[in-house]
């Protein structure tokens, strides 16, 4: 309800990041099958193997572009106020990270895309350490 008040702003970024939670979401349940289209036909643990890094990749991409949207909002957040610059500069950071991370997986190094997603967890609990609880 955020354009009823003039806002369109985060009118565009609640609708933008709420179709992209949606989104991931649905992607990562079992029940909407969507490693399956990438799967479906293999026969050998190979070829599995090759599907899911097909599959990681693409999520990798779809992290990227939404890394990629939140830096257009981080910029256009510097006319609002820091709290929104501080918040989507670590957004961005955090889903630039989460993508390398992604491709890290595709490549078949488990160790490092473990380790890029705790670092993607430290960004996101980065903002919470800022704020002071007195």
């Amino acid at each position: 309800m955020e354009w009823v008040i003039g806002n369109t702003f985060t009118m565009v970024v609640f609708g933008s990041y709420g179709a992209f939670w949606l989104t991931y979401g649905a992607i990562l349940q079992p029940v909407y099958n969507a490693v399956g289209a990438y799967t479906e036909g293999a026969k050998t643990e190979a070829e599995t193997a090759a599907a899911m890094a097909q599959f990681d990749a693409t999520l990798a991409y779809l992290l990227l572009f939404v890394g990629l949207l939140s830096c257009i909002y981080l910029v256009c957040s510097f006319r609002t106020n820091a709290i929104l610059v501080m918040t989507f500069t670590f957004v961005v950071a955090a889903l630039l990270t989460l993508a390398a991370s992604y491709w890290v997986s595709a490549e078949g190094k488990t160790e490092q895309a473990a380790k890029l997603v705790k670092v993607c967890l430290l960004q996101c609990s980065a903002p919470c350490a800022l704020v002071d609880n007195d």
